[in-house]
């Protein structure tokens, strides 16, 4: 899966059409994947070509479970959070809230400052904050986010406090 991925990320950057691919990608690689390098170039590759709806189901259902998964893929995951089309993501928001609050408190700096910077894009972007603001139970979790990332302003790590600061700029 690796050589066979990085050879996708090579016709890429050559701009060579890989669209046709994708349904295998999403399927065989993203999905069952937890090879933190494969994820890692899988997600590359999702990052530079347009997906049809239903793939985006198959990377937001590997999203949710990367995100309870070990630190480095917890890590992937929520990079690739801000690239997500805004149906995707507010899906996501809806599906995976809790997994994104508890990577704010993760024992990981790179996990925290990495959940920092999603919930601020999260609550920067229009789309995602009416739909937050759309439901009780969301608005709790905007609070909730809140209060951790303000927590992150004191972290004992340079980079997740950092990315709270940039958080709470944005």
């Amino acid at each position: 899966q690796h050589d066979a991925l990085l050879s996708l990320v090579h016709n890429l950057t050559m701009g060579d059409n890989i669209g046709g691919l994708m349904p295998i990608i999403c399927e065989s690689v993203i999905v069952p994947s937890t090879n933190p390098m494969c994820k890692k170039f899988a997600y590359d590759v999702v990052r530079w070509c347009q997906l049809e709806d239903h793939e985006w189901e198959l990377v937001s259902s590997a999203l949710k479970q990367d995100l309870t998964g070990p630190d480095e893929l917890c890590h992937l995951a929520l990079g690739l959070i801000p690239e997500l089309p805004i149906h995707v993501a507010t899906a996501l928001v809806d599906e995976a809230n809790r997994d994104i609050t508890a990577c704010l408190s993760s024992g990981s700096a790179d996990v925290r400052a990495a959940a920092a910077e999603v919930v601020g894009h999260l609550l920067s972007t229009d789309g995602t904050m009416m739909h937050l603001s759309s439901s009780l139970s969301l608005e709790q979790v905007v609070d909730m986010w809140t209060d951790r990332v303000i927590r992150l302003l004191t972290d004992f790590e340079m980079q997740p406090c950092r990315a709270a600061f940039g958080a709470l700029a944005a």
